[in-house]
């Protein structure tokens, strides 16, 4: 005489589920934890060299930055293309913009699009045959902004993209040994961008909510991955950077005054 089998009950049925529901809650986010970790050191390792590519510009240039056109910093990174030639390490791991944040900001900013062409008098760079709206084959795509207190403001007679009247304006990149700077391991020089929802073009609604989020504070679990000026790459939480919650509050406290003489040290 056959025995029959017995089969799972529908309490044990239910249990096992829940299990496997339990240890899901528990796994997952210990998986997607794994995963930033692994996009934040692939970050790192792109901005370190996104800085090695500025300071070996440097050597050549008598050790200064590259002159820009502010706030145009992929201008920056295509004039350094020839000591780097990698186009890839300036995106940021977790960046959903294919044509570069900074690209992003400029050409689809609600407003107008405001790209330099290549061959704008105020930067001098072959021709693009792309084209508008991102002239991608000469600047490539950037998720870094660069640290505007390394530079200097100049004024120029070329006919820039933003200065139709001729008087274009340029401004030049500062050496390691300017005379402002006290610590270049402190100073910043790129930063992911953007760091928070409420850069520019800013606010809670319109571009800037539909292209990062009303709630966004950096690319790593609320934090962005800097490149200081000596050559190392770092992460740092949203409230270190921007200790105030604004992009600027005044009181030289933000990562743009860090290692500067007028910075406040207490915060660096």
């Amino acid at each position: 005489m056959k025995t029959l089998k017995k089969g799972f009950t529908l309490i044990e049925l239910l249990v096992v589920i829940a299990i496997i529901a339990i240890l899901a809650a528990i796994l997952f986010p210990v998986f997607a934890s794994a995963k930033d970790a692994a996009k934040k050191a692939a970050s790192i390792s792109n901005l370190k060299q996104t800085v090695m590519g500025s300071i070996l510009y440097m050597t050549d240039a008598d050790d200064k930055l590259t002159v820009t056109q502010w706030p145009s910093w992929y201008i920056n990174v295509a004039r350094e293309q020839a000591y780097v030639k990698n186009r890839d390490m300036y995106k940021a791991a977790n960046s959903p913009w294919k044509q570069g944040a900074m690209q992003r900001r400029e050409a689809d900013n609600g407003s107008g699009n405001y790209m330099f062409d290549p061959v704008d008098g105020c930067v001098g760079l072959q021709p693009s045959t792309a084209g508008l709206p991102y002239y991608q084959d000469v600047y490539p795509p950037l998720d870094y902004e660069a640290n505007s207190s390394l530079f200097s403001w100049t004024q120029t007679n070329c006919t820039g993209r933003w200065w139709p009247s001729g008087n274009g304006g340029v401004q030049q990149g500062k050496t390691q040994n300017d005379g402002e700077i006290t610590d270049i391991a402190k100073v910043v020089l790129w930063i992911q961008f953007p760091q928070a929802f409420f850069q520019w073009p800013g606010g809670t609604s319109g571009p800037s909510a539909a292209f990062w989020g009303a709630n966004f504070r950096g690319y790593h679990a609320e934090g962005s991955v800097v490149g200081h000026f000596d050559g190392h790459a770092k992460y740092y939480k949203f409230q270190k950077l921007l200790p105030r919650g604004v992009e600027w509050s005044g009181a030289n406290v933000e990562w743009k005054a860090w290692g500067f003489s007028w910075g406040d040290p207490s915060v660096q």
